[in-house]
């Protein structure tokens, strides 16, 4: 904290922790000499600055307790802020290690027979969705047909169109289930010779 403060010491020549009436003899003597109406230079109008800033700090001993305080707390706020992330770190790496392991395990555990069963049971999730928002678009278009054309055909259209996707869904949900099985039962073959 002392290093701070230290170079507004330096800059008016003064020890470290000087008297307030040092800091107001070097600075009078430094204004004087680097004031920009007795020395024009660009150089001398820097230094007056830095003098005027080192006075000002060093002469108000409130400014200094704040400097200080500043100086400490972003300091502590920077190693808390470090460690914290160094945790945060940590706990996701330690998190990401037991996912590993568990789905390792997991896999490890399930047999083919029961991988088969768990993709037949999402494939038959998909096929019903598919057949129920197929069933639901057909309805719509014969509902809109009917309501269009004002006939009484509208049910024989519901029941063709309704065939159309029970076919339809079905060679779509069947060929990959066939696929499947098939790839099942060969590597389940090759297995055992």
């Amino acid at each position: 904290m002392a290093n701070y403060l230290q170079k507004y010491y330096d800059i008016l020549g003064l020890p470290s922790g000087a008297s307030q009436s040092a800091i107001k003899k070097a600075y009078f003597k430094l204004a004087k000499q680097y004031h920009p109406d007795v020395n024009p230079s660009e150089r001398a109008k820097e230094k007056f600055i830095e003098i005027n800033e080192a006075y000002e700090i060093l002469s108000n001993p409130a400014l200094i307790k704040k400097a200080l305080y500043r100086t400490y707390y972003a300091k502590q706020k920077k190693q808390k802020t470090q460690g914290t992330q160094r945790q945060r770190t940590s706990n996701h790496a330690q998190k990401a290690r037991r996912r590993a392991s568990m789905n390792k395990r997991e896999f490890i555990k399930k047999t083919p027979k029961e991988i088969l069963i768990r993709d037949l049971k999402r494939m038959l999730d998909y096929f019903l969705v598919m057949i129920f928002f197929f069933m639901l678009a057909v309805s719509l278009l014969t509902f809109i047909w009917v309501r269009e054309e004002g006939t009484s055909a509208g049910f024989s259209f519901f029941l063709s169109g309704l065939l159309f996707t029970l076919i339809a869904a079905a060679v779509i949900f069947f060929i990959p289930i066939t696929v499947i099985i098939i790839h099942y039962f060969r590597t389940r073959s090759n297995s055992d010779s």
